[in-house]
């Protein structure tokens, strides 16, 4: 054993978790338990493959150490589910902080199977020697037991070393970590005499998390019959860039997210997709592929108005609360991206602020329209009757007419959709459109006006879903014309799939890159 001088160091194993993402395609994702980080177990994401559970046990922090000083450490590593589970890949990562100690801290690391070898039965303890003012640690680690080390090497400040851990539904292995203060007595150590590194232990779920937008893109062009690519005509107001996007379609695909939590998720934070549309963020910006979310649920803040025929809770909102259809100017609109917005808290970081279509719908037509029609009317250069503008630049909104009429399963998007299911086929819509809330007492607005006005002053109109099923128009100000409200916005392009199936039970988690 090599001799060194007195030279006290503070070796700190600190535990640390993280995710390390990229944006590739990997059409999985794992479900990842820590137990005992600090004595607490945290379910970090949700998937249906194998389910592994990361165990670091407590934290380990020792002081006053010698060089030839070691410290082992363990991370235990199991897969549950059920034997068809498809195996992940998991990588325990070894995040160094050792600017001080130049190419002194070593690392050696084994993989055991059904281990039961305690760590007592590997290193002896600390054996302080003082042989003539000669002082370093005597004490031995005899790794014979664990076979042969699947990774060594010397540790360089900040430099992450990481090893892949395959996991499949029977998985029992523990990783043992071996770190090593080096009694090398041609390295001269009197510059590392009172400080202290730390290597923090951590994983990367191996999966790399693909964009939310071109994951769902690619599940349409892989045949998935909720997802379905629709190809539009020209309109005024969008150029050939947006004639092509893809819309959830059908009775009640798995379309679901959750938003606005990460932990203790309700009800309440189930958002559902609408699909990927090309919008643009400025009046002349380009189209980005973008992903629209819209609650699953009614929203009600507490400027909700009593006393509302049409919702199940009696509140609702008024378009407006005087007799106008601008929308940038509405009563709605300020509530929506205001009160609404700010309750998001951090949240707000998803959502792009992107440009909503407001060309108006001529009630005089009233039986003829399909979604198709609904979606170039919408962006045509009619003004609504009280002439506001064409569009507006904004945060959050609410879906248009088209929406509800594209994710009726109708397949040639000809269905009309306003007053006909009243006297044909109100089934059909009913069991259909996912878009549909609730058969029979609900109402709730779109962000479209009307051209027209009804009959007086305050028949200025805006287009809403009625509890038919079928699309017409409303009064915006009419104090008895309290309707429901899903708010509705557009993702920015980094947002990617952490987790989940899209369904209600497992809805798709997101995250940002």
């Amino acid at each position: 054993m090599k001799e060194k001088k007195k030279y006290i160091v503070i070796l700190v194993f600190t535990l640390f978790v993280g995710f390390f993402s990229g944006v590739s395609y990997a059409y999985f994702t794992v479900n990842i338990t820590e137990e005992n980080k600090e004595n607490k177990e945290t379910n970090v994401a949700t998937a249906s493959f194998v389910d592994v559970t990361m165990d670091y046990g407590s934290k380990i922090e020792a002081s006053g150490v010698l060089p030839g000083h070691k410290e082992i450490k363990t991370v235990h590593v199991t897969g549950t589910g059920e034997e068809s589970s498809i195996p992940v890949t998991i990588a325990v990562t070894l995040t160094p902080y050792v600017e001080n100690f130049k190419n002194h801290v070593r690392y050696t690391i084994y993989e055991v199977e059904n281990s039961s070898i305690k760590l007592e039965d590997i290193c002896e303890n600390t054996n302080n020697v003082n042989d003539i003012g000669k002082y370093y640690d005597d004490m031995e680690c005899d790794t014979t037991s664990l076979g042969n080390a699947i990774k060594t090497g010397i540790f360089e400040d900040e430099v992450v070393e990481s090893m892949n851990v395959d996991v499949k539904y029977n998985t029992d292995k523990t990783i043992y970590v071996l770190v090593e203060y080096i009694n090398d007595e041609f390295n001269p150590q009197d510059e590392e005499q009172g400080k202290s590194f730390t290597i923090n232990i951590g994983y990367s779920d191996g999966v790399d998390h693909p964009n939310l937008g071109e994951y769902l893109i690619e599940k349409s062009n892989r045949n998935d019959a909720t997802i379905v690519k629709v190809n539009h005509g020209s309109t005024i107001q969008t150029g050939e860039e947006a004639r092509v996007d893809y819309r959830y379609v059908g009775a009640n695909p798995n379309n679901y997210v959750y938003f606005g939590c990460e932990e203790n998720c309700t009800e309440d934070n189930l958002y559902r997709i609408i699909g990927v549309i090309p919008v643009q963020s400025s009046a002349d910006g380009p189209y980005e592929n973008r992903v629209k979310l819209i609650k699953a649920s009614n929203w009600e803040g507490i400027t909700a108005e009593s006393g509302s025929a049409y919702t199940s809770s009696g509140k609702g909102y008024r378009w407006n609360t005087f007799a106008s259809n601008k929308w940038e100017e509405s009563t709605l609109q300020k509530i929506l991206n205001g009160e609404y917005y700010i309750s998001l808290g951090e949240y707000q970081k998803f959502i792009e602020q992107t440009k909503w279509y407001l060309g108006a719908i001529d009630k005089n037509n009233f039986n003829l329209y399909t979604a198709e029609q609904f979606y170039t009317m919408e962006r045509s250069n009619t003004l609504g009757y009280s002439k506001g503008g064409l569009f507006y630049i904004t945060s959050v909104g609410l879906m248009y007419p088209s929406d509800y009429g594209y994710s009726l399963d109708c397949g040639d998007n000809k269905e009309i959709l306003n007053n006909k299911p009243l006297y044909e086929n109100r089934e059909n819509y009913y069991s259909n459109a996912w878009l549909y809330l609730l058969e029979g007492k609900y109402c709730e607005w779109t962000i479209s006006p009307d051209s027209k006005i009804y009959s007086s002053t305050e028949g200025v109109l805006a287009w809403a879903l009625s509890q038919n099923a079928y699309v017409g128009h409303a009064w915006v100000s009419r104090s008895t014309y309290t309707f429901g409200v899903r708010p509705t916005f557009y993702l920015k392009k980094n947002v990617i799939l952490a987790s989940g199936e899209g369904s209600v039970k497992n809805p798709y988690r997101i995250t940002i890159s």
